[in-house]
């Protein structure tokens, strides 16, 4: 199974994944970030454009268009869900990131 994972919350550069200019070729040892070498010239016109806009609500709309044109184009397929259930007692407070572990940040926890 091939899994990719974002570095972070910015969905920026997991985006470059399929940046045209990225794909894995034998000019590039095959090291391109873009190894589904897919190509689609309006993503990487808007990739561009979110790249060096400074405005959050425009950068997120460029961003969910670039997420759009690379489901739409069925260049990504998830096939695989691995759900991860979690619970917490209503008396304990948990500052819980959707970007880390459930036990991140535990030295913090505490009951209300």
């Amino acid at each position: 199974m091939y899994t990719v994972t974002r570095g972070g919350p910015d969905p920026g550069r997991f985006m470059e994944l399929f940046c045209s200019w990225l794909a894995a070729s034998k000019a590039n040892n095959w090291n391109g970030r873009n190894v589904t070498r897919w190509s689609n010239e309006e993503f990487d016109r808007t990739f561009r454009a979110a790249e060096v806009e400074v405005d959050p609500v425009k950068r997120a709309a460029l961003l969910i268009r670039l997420n759009d044109l690379v489901c739409n184009d069925h260049t990504v397929v998830p096939i695989v869900m691995r759900p991860k259930p979690s619970a917490l007692v209503n008396h304990l407070h948990a500052p819980i990131s959707g970007w880390a572990t459930e036990s991140s940040g535990i030295q913090d926890w505490y009951r209300a």
